[in-house]
């Protein structure tokens, strides 16, 4: 017997019963659904704001490192000009 055979031998009663809980499970599972999307767009902007400050991090890491470099090389170049000739032979 096919599933519609069956809910031709149901009365109105049970079948008006059958609708209210497929109803009421349609609604469960949307709100389920909507509580998840809301759950994984909030995953997704806290990933984007955690890569945005690594990027950020990273960033200032490279101008720290490429400033100290160039103050190094400011500072032996003043230790290189500030020291007396001693290349002269005798």
């Amino acid at each position: 017997m096919d599933l519609c055979a069956v809910l031709r031998t149901l009365s109105t009663s049970v079948l008006a019963e059958l609708v209210e809980d497929m109803e009421r499970r349609i609604r469960l599972y949307s709100e389920s659904l909507v509580e998840e999307l809301a759950l994984r767009d909030e995953l997704d902007f806290a990933k984007e704001q955690r890569n945005q400050f690594i990027w950020l991090l990273l960033r200032v890491q490279k101008r720290r490192h490429q400033f100290t470099q160039l103050h190094r090389q400011q500072q032996q170049q003043r230790e290189d000009s500030c020291q007396p000739n001693t290349g002269v032979s005798e």
